[in-house]
């Protein structure tokens, strides 16, 4: 009786689901983190690191006072879908693979 626990899968079709629980489980300032790695890894690859790593520090900021748990729920998703689908092209590139594209 045990029950298989998701976090981000790739659907067919490339659509990145998430898993409700592990969205609530995982902390703002993770997804913040992790979002400031990936704006530093994309701005080495294409030269634009400190208007990328401003730009998610802006929109961090910007929400920072929000208490509504809906609003925070959902702006969440919206961080783990961005990153989940990064992950998902980059898989997809080192498979050789680039038919199907995530959902933004």
């Amino acid at each position: 009786t045990g029950s298989t626990t998701r976090s981000a899968v790739p659907t067919r079709g490339g659509r990145v689901e998430m898993d409700a629980s592990v969205v609530k489980a995982v902390s703002v300032l993770k997804l913040y983190r992790d979002s400031l790695r990936l704006a530093k890894h994309l701005g080495a690859k294409s030269g634009n690191t400190l208007a990328l790593k401003d730009e998610v520090r802006r929109t961090f900021r910007a929400n920072m006072h929000e208490t509504d748990p809906e609003k925070i729920h959902t702006m969440k998703e919206a961080a783990f879908r961005g990153l989940g689908n990064y992950i998902f092209v980059e898989a997809q590139k080192m498979a050789g693979t680039e038919d199907s594209e995530p959902t933004t």
